[in-house]
């Protein structure tokens, strides 16, 4: 498309769509009328999702599908803030569709949302959310509970972290999706899910066990520095637990649990600083013992147009005149 005669003396962009063969040809975000266009086969969607995702960004993701099934496959699979079904991706609503992304494209909170203001004060409060109760299992928990002994805790302490992990099980946000308000025709939704790996920096075996349980309650991974606790910590959990020998050199660092009594926080502060790609968010230990497991997820909002479900078949057909 050319461009008009008003547009001669600036440096302005037609409305473009250009065919690429696969995402890791775009090197980084491109603003603009410009779309990129990748054709796949129904088959491949799994494949063209975990491509997606590792392109690191995860601002807003649309997908146009009559399919529930398929729907309910890409938001809870893709990694962005934002997803919209069946509908644009533009003009989302305070309250509605709270908005900001994950990864490379923001770490939180979610502008407009009904956790937002908890995010910016430091409170005990609790937000009072519309919210359903989701049933998820802690598997992976249950195996580093019902392992402890191995790694030299007394009764006691079984018996401490067993109720720590419980409360944390109880106050996990896996457990729950936030009904938001909407237009008739329209459902908006917000649920969470595990941030990624997360660091855990502690100087005693009980705090680090206490990090190791605030990560897991919220479906992550977890990375250890290599020291006299965290050998036996890997040991009972390879699939979760990775050790680490130099911090700046590791990657995809999501975020980072900081004990109270951990004296090289500073240190630990540039070496995070120094690392190229993901800003690493700090979450610190409070009074009572315990870290902000909102802070170890994402939010997610799902704003889907259920009119199209099932209607007018001609609403997802493209109109080859235009």
């Amino acid at each position: 498309t050319l461009l008009s005669n008003e547009c001669k003396n600036g440096i302005f962009v037609a409305p473009t769509l250009i065919e690429i063969t696969h995402i890791g040809e775009l090197k980084h975000e491109v603003f603009g009328p410009v779309v990129h266009v990748i054709r796949f086969a129904p088959a491949a969607l799994d494949k063209v999702i975990a491509e997606i995702n590792s392109s690191g960004y995860g601002l807003t993701q649309g997908l146009h599908s009559r399919i529930e099934s398929t729907a309910k496959k890409v938001f809870k699979s893709i990694k962005a803030g934002n997803i919209y079904i069946n509908r644009n991706m533009v003009g989302a609503v305070v309250g509605v569709q709270p908005f900001g992304g994950e990864g490379l494209s923001g770490t939180g909170p979610k502008a407009g949302g009904p956790l937002y203001l908890y995010r910016l004060v430091e409170s005990k409060c609790h937000p009072n959310i519309n919210g359903t109760w989701c049933s998820y299992e802690f598997s992976a928990l249950s195996a580093f509970i019902a392992k402890l002994g191995d790694i030299g805790f007394n009764s006691a302490e079984e018996k401490e972290l067993a109720n720590y992990a419980n409360d944390a099980k109880h106050k996990s946000p896996l457990t729950i999706q936030v009904n938001l308000p909407g237009p008739t025709g329209e459902l908006n939704f917000m649920f969470f899910a595990k941030r990624g790996q997360i660091l855990c920096t502690a100087n005693s075996k009980l705090d680090y066990a206490r990090q190791i349980i605030c990560a897991l309650a919220t479906d992550n991974t977890v990375i250890l520095p290599e020291d006299q606790y965290s050998q036996k910590f890997s040991a009972i959990l390879p699939t979760h637990i990775t050790l680490v020998k130099d911090i700046e050199q590791t990657p995809d660092i999501n975020a980072v649990l900081i004990a109270k009594n951990y004296p090289d926080y500073s240190h630990m502060a540039v070496s995070l600083a120094k690392r190229d790609g993901l800003l690493v968010m700090s979450i610190h230990e409070d009074m009572q013992g315990m870290y902000n497991l909102n802070l170890l997820t994402t939010e997610r909002t799902v704003s889907n147009n259920i009119t199209a479900t099932g209607g007018n078949v001609q609403l997802m057909s493209i109109n080859d005149t235009i």
